[in-house]
């Protein structure tokens, strides 16, 4: 995918999250308890950076680990809900290719279901660069994206979107797709962009980014969440 194009996608990304900021806040009031060990990592009085932070809804829980939190989201709306919720909480607005920080200054990084919005190659290997570039030296990132392979919904829309790329009528990559936000009518308000991760390819992705690998896995699917692929890794350079 041209850098043009899924420089565009990723404005579509933003412009989708304002525009359905207010039902996604109201969705996501708690962070979910089965990734509550992600948490663990965290030492009292280290600086932690919520990149994609949404609503903000991991501050609480950060706080209570004893550590300073900062959280940053490209969408301006998702902003003024976490400032709404977390009137105490720092949250900027930043956007995760261009974070407005120097290097090596957040002990740790979290990084939930976010990079499976970064359309391209090459973007999500600026995205990483940018997270290791802020991270100190022994610090660690830990980040989570959606398991979608066990989604029928997410495969019967991959299978559609591949059969266009056979035809040349469609400029995704071969495991992206687009994934529908419907309002309690079925209206479509919004259609994210989404790269379907297979846990090797974000494997690989971390590794070739020069960090070490310290634990991967899956968090099962609860409810109606989907699954989610974790990765623990730490700079140490």
């Amino acid at each position: 995918m041209k850098i043009k194009h899924a420089s565009k996608i990723l404005e579509g990304v933003k412009e989708d999250y304002n525009r359905i900021a207010g039902h996604f806040s109201k969705t996501r009031a708690y962070f979910w308890p089965d990734a509550k060990f992600l948490l663990d990592y965290i030492k009292e009085g280290d600086l932690v950076l919520d990149l994609g932070c949404g609503n903000g809804r991991a501050f609480r829980e950060i706080k209570e680990k004893g550590a300073e939190y900062v959280g940053v989201d490209f969408s301006e709306e998702l902003i003024k809900e976490a400032k709404f919720i977390h009137t105490e909480a720092d949250f900027r607005i930043a956007n995760a290719l261009q974070l407005p920080f120097v290097d090596e200054f957040f002990d740790k990084i979290y990084c939930f279901a976010v990079l499976h919005h970064i359309p391209s190659q090459q973007l999500r290997k600026e995205f990483m660069e940018e997270a290791q570039r802020v991270l100190k030296s022994g610090g660690i990132l830990i980040l989570t994206v959606w398991d979608l392979w066990s989604n029928p919904r997410a495969k019967k829309v991959l299978f559609r979107n591949r059969l266009k790329k056979l035809f040349f009528a469609s400029s995704l990559g071969w495991n992206d797709i687009f994934y529908l936000w419907k309002d309690a009518g079925g209206e479509i308000l919004a259609k994210r962009y989404v790269h379907m991760f297979k846990q090797r390819e974000i494997v690989r992705l971390v590794r070739k980014s020069g960090l070490e690998i310290l634990d991967f896995g899956r968090i099962k699917k609860t409810g109606n969440d989907n699954g989610n692929i974790y990765l623990v890794a730490k700079k140490s350079r």
